[in-house]
């Protein structure tokens, strides 16, 4: 290395002690000193249940309309189970009006919503175990999932967000760890769900506590939750308008409504229509082969005979001969592509697609 004249030292050193001498700064490029690195964060995914962000990305409901959204997906499992109810039997004189009554009181601490509708013949509504599978918050579980027929509410995550929404709102609005349970009476049984979220560890899971039940007759079966009370105070008008257009679209049901605020009124909108018996099937022609794959390997129980599913799920199961269908488990029919595929073909071979009606 070249010498500077008239010393010993190297040129690169005497720069390095100007540069100490004086305190010169290291070179910087655009984006900053060379030294530094990025600040990484993570969160995981089944975190988006319990913040009001990752609940209006997954949904798109947003804050306002949390409420509402909560009291639509009661009302549309009430109905369904009703109109199942009643569609299985025979005589429908012999059966009180289809009936669902939803009570919204104002309480010092939080917002209660009941929705209950009649069970007249005591049917269990829930398992503890059906329970621990719908609030699996790694699992999709439903009856109507994959199944291309009339329905209502969300598929597979309703529960999820209903039980999570409280508790994100609580969080937004007082930030307070919300501990109210969401309640399940029916028949004997009492179910009490509450939301266990661990922000450390970035997990949420359901704590199922089964309690004997006394209060609520057989003939009827309800579900409760609670909202913690916005700061702006919730819109009763608002609630009241959506309820009543609620009943224009189901005259076939009975609805009484009873709203607790500063003051206390019931709404009583009478079974007007009959409920009409029709067999709710999914057609073969509705689906791909890919969609139909997606519907078999999404069946819950591998024991059960796969004729007998096909049958049960669609309209063209009722016609195709059972020795076109291989005597299977669906357990079995999952490990074969072949028969998945041989069956999709069948199925569409067995009858016509139904006829698109004019308008």
């Amino acid at each position: 290395m070249r010498e500077k004249e008239g010393g010993s030292k190297p040129v690169s050193e005497s720069n390095q002690d100007y540069k100490a001498a004086h305190k010169i700064a290291p070179p910087q490029t655009e984006l900053g000193p060379t030294t530094t690195s990025s600040t990484f964060s993570s969160q995981k995914t089944v975190m988006d249940y319990v913040t009001l962000e990752g609940i209006e990305n997954r949904t798109g409901i947003e804050k306002n309309d949390m409420c509402g959204f909560v009291l639509k997906e009661l009302l549309d499992n009430a109905l369904d189970f009703v109109e199942t109810q009643y569609m299985g039997q025979k005589n429908h004189n012999a059966i009180p009006a289809a009936e669902i009554e939803v009570t919204i009181k104002k309480e010092p601490n939080y917002l209660r919503i009941i929705v209950r509708n009649s069970n007249y013949y005591g049917n269990v509504i829930f398992t503890k175990d059906q329970l621990h599978a719908i609030f699996d918050f790694d699992t999709f579980y439903s009856s109507k999932r994959n199944q291309y027929k009339i329905s209502r509410g969300a598929l597979g995550d309703a529960f999820k967000a209903i039980l999570c929404m409280p508790y994100a709102l609580a969080k937004e609005e007082q930030n307070i760890e919300w501990n109210e349970p969401l309640i399940i009476r029916s028949h004997q049984t009492s179910f009490l769900v509450r939301l266990i979220v661990d922000r450390f560890n970035q997990t949420i899971q359901a704590k199922i506590k089964e309690e004997p039940q006394r209060r609520l007759a057989t003939k009827f079966a309800e579900i409760e939750v609670r909202l913690p009370i916005p700061r702006d105070n919730l819109d009763f008008t608002r609630l009241r308008y959506f309820l009543t257009d609620y009943t224009t679209f189901n005259p076939h049901i009975g609805f009484t409504f009873r709203i607790k605020d500063t003051s206390n009124y019931t709404l009583d909108f009478p079974q007007v229509l009959p409920i009409i018996k029709w067999t709710n099937q999914t057609s073969i022609y509705y689906y791909t082969l890919s969609e139909f794959e997606n519907l078999i390997f999404g069946l819950e129980d591998n024991d059960a005979s796969s004729y007998d599913v096909i049958k049960k799920i669609f309209r063209e199961g009722s016609n195709i001969k059972k020795e076109k269908v291989a005597q299977m488990t669906v357990g079995q029919l999952k490990q074969s592509p072949l028969h998945i595929k041989k069956l999709y073909n069948d199925l569409r071979n067995t009858m016509k697609p139904l006829a698109t009606p004019s308008l």
